[in-house]
């Protein structure tokens, strides 16, 4: 995942180019291994194959008539391009099999340097700043689609975009690098996304290819639009194509944001637009340069200004929060404020262990930097007495703890659905027994974005003992119905693409450890009692999601899940393991026809280009 820093600002272009190349994120993304990635020539082959148009498919393109034909203006901001980067550049796009664009490309070779950079400039150095120029000029003399603007005065890179903005006659602008490709079916896929629906923005995936262009690697297969990525890191990043109106609307590039004014142009425009587009689809090929590198104190700058880029767009959406670095450049942190501290009213089904539900109960009161909350535990078992003891301990010991023995209840959705009812608060989380809280913001966080009005379901990370990820969130259609997403990860490690280390938006998540608001879960009329397993919860989130809330997997809350003591789900049944073996195989068929949809569509989180079958982000077969 490249991220779009443009470089620039007071300093002089000589100082950066118009995109950070290899900053830190990159550099950790590229030496994760995926297991997706296989061999370094795995997705290269499977590229070739699966997603690179062939001869005859190009030719059709080209003979192909939209109904609406939209010109595309692509901007470039070039600095003494290597000659060969930039043919390439400009040639890829007159390769495009979708005719009506224009190529706009403002460039800074020749600006006046300062006494500084005259004294430290070659003679070389003078004469090669005059090459862009006649590169481009000779396209340019040829082609008439390829405006071009020579500057003489370094304007900082925010008003050089702006000037190549305004260059624009198009429907809609996009932004290259200067050593940067298309794919040649870039704009035609653009283009046919656009007539299924006039969208006001439309990304694709992307991928870095060898300096020569001949090798490809690294791809960034992308969700759909999701909010909460964006605001963690610029996923969106390449090909992003936007409806020049909405783009001028927001006032084009704004200057103060030179490190990442294209990260900061894609959040202000996405707060504008009403309809956004993935196509799941690598047709941006970002060229690895290992000579084009920042200093540490430039990198530095460039990751505060993307903090700066989200926390004005967090202001600009009206919400109370911080916005944080983490320790991976380009990656951030927000944490919504919960103004008037609501009650949490957290409903646990009862364990059959008071070692268990200790581990549980105790970092609550202890470790927890929220309090206001009330515990209200369901007892299912009734007759253990150890637990009825445990019970009458702690509610003795600790304040606002209700333990309701109940013991007909035959699913974990009526367990639940029971302890909701009983709920004071204006936000319920649901908790196992067999969880312990790790992180002491977990609550807080969880309510910060539950809080949000566009937000209905909060998830957490969920590890197990021995430190690999239990859940995160579900892919729906993964692996027959459903399956978690970051599974068997360790903890602290990245995971693919850093997800893991970044809020983010998902279809489902585990009602082991989900808050939610009490309204909408009356909305929905609680969990299904259909499902013993646990298809109720990710029924009840793709409910939530059909009422158009969206669902966040928090990445700091965290608990760890550990084994129950005894298997309630069974209990609560009271089956032969054979028979509910059958009930839980009959359930998956009744939850298959119920969300048939999205199972075969595909999860919207979730990228077509990754295997249904295996472990999450394989490539699928070619």
């Amino acid at each position: 995942m490249k991220f779009p820093f443009g470089s620039g600002g007071s300093d002089t272009i000589k100082k950066g180019l118009d995109f950070l190349k290899g900053n830190s994120l990159d550099d950790v993304i590229s030496n994760v291994r995926y297991k997706m990635s296989g061999s370094a020539s795995a997705y290269n082959n499977w590229y070739k194959t699966v997603h690179e148009a062939d001869e005859e498919e190009l030719a059709e393109q080209r003979k192909h008539s939209f109904a609406y034909e939209p010109f595309i203006s692509i901007i470039v901001l070039a600095y003494m391009t290597p000659e060969f980067y930039l043919r390439s550049m400009i040639e890829s796009v007159q390769a495009q099999t979708y005719e009506k664009w224009q190529l706009c490309i403002v460039d800074v070779s020749q600006v006046d340097m300062s006494e500084e950079d005259v004294s430290q400039s070659t003679a070389y150095d003078r004469t090669y700043s005059m090459e862009t120029e006649k590169i481009v000029r000779q396209y340019a003399n040829l082609d008439d689609r390829i405006s071009y603007k020579l500057l003489d005065k370094d304007l900082g890179m925010s008003e050089n975009a702006n000037v190549a903005i305004r260059m624009a006659i198009g429907d809609y602008i996009s932004v290259i690098g200067q050593t940067d490709l298309l794919s040649e079916d870039a704009l035609y896929n653009v283009v046919s996304a656009i007539n299924e629906k006039r969208y006001d923005i439309v990304y694709s995936d992307e991928d870095r290819v060898s300096t020569d262009g001949m090798k490809h690697q690294d791809p960034v297969f992308k969700p759909d639009f999701s909010i909460d990525l964006l605001r963690s890191c610029n996923y969106m990043q390449h090909l992003f194509v936007v409806k020049r109106g909405i783009a001028m609307e927001c006032g084009g590039v704004r200057s103060g944001y030179e490190g990442a004014w294209l990260y900061d142009l894609i959040l202000r425009c996405c707060e504008r637009a009403k309809s956004i587009k993935h196509i799941p689809r690598v047709l941006y090929h970002w060229r690895v340069d290992k000579k084009a590198t920042e200093n540490d104190d430039r990198r530095e700058i460039i990751n505060e200004t993307g903090r700066r880029a989200v926390s004005s767009h967090i202001k600009r959406c009206k919400y109370y929060a911080t916005v944080a670095k983490t320790e991976i450049e380009g990656m951030y942190k927000v944490s919504y404020e919960t103004p008037g501290n609501p009650l949490v009213s957290i409903v646990i089904p009862g364990e059959a262990s008071p070692v268990l539900m200790e581990k549980c109960l105790k970092p609550l009161y202890e470790f927890s930097r929220y309090s206001n909350f009330e515990l209200i535990i369901i007892d299912c078992y009734g007759d253990n007495q150890d637990m009825i003891n445990f019970y009458q301990r702690i509610q003795r010991k600790r304040r606002n703890i209700r333990v309701i023995a109940r013991t007909e209840f035959k699913t974990l959705g009526e367990v639940r659905n029971y302890g909701a009812g009983l709920a004071n608060g204006d936000y319920i989380l649901f908790l196992d027994g067999s969880t312990e809280l790790i992180e002491a913001t977990s609550i807080r966080a969880m309510l910060g974005f539950c809080m949000r009005d566009n937000v209905g379901i909060a998830g957490a990370t969920l590890y197990n003992d021995n430190g690999t990820m239990n859940s995160a969130g579900f892919i729906i259609g993964l692996n027959g119905v459903a399956d978690g997403i970051h599974a068997g990860t360790r903890k602290g490690e990245p995971g693919y693409l850093m997800y893991n280390r970044a809020n983010n938006n998902c279809s489902a998540v585990s009602a082991s450890c989900m808050m939610v608001k009490k309204s909408i879960f009356e909305q929905l009329r609680g969990f299904s009692t259909e499902y013993m397993s646990n298809l109720a919860d990710i029924d009840f989130c793709l409910r939530c999601r059909d009422m158009d809330y969206l669902i966040v997997s928090v990445a700091d809350a965290s608990w760890y899940l550990h084994p129950a003591g005894k298997d309630l789900v069974a209990f609560l049944s009271d089956m032969p393991a054979d028979k509910l073996e059958r009930k839980l195989r009959s359930e998956k068929n009744i939850f298959r026809n119920l969300w048939s949809e999205i199972i075969e569509n595909g999860d919207p989180y979730y990228n077509i280009n990754y295997a249904r079958e295996g472990s999450p982000f394989s490539l699928k077969k070619a």
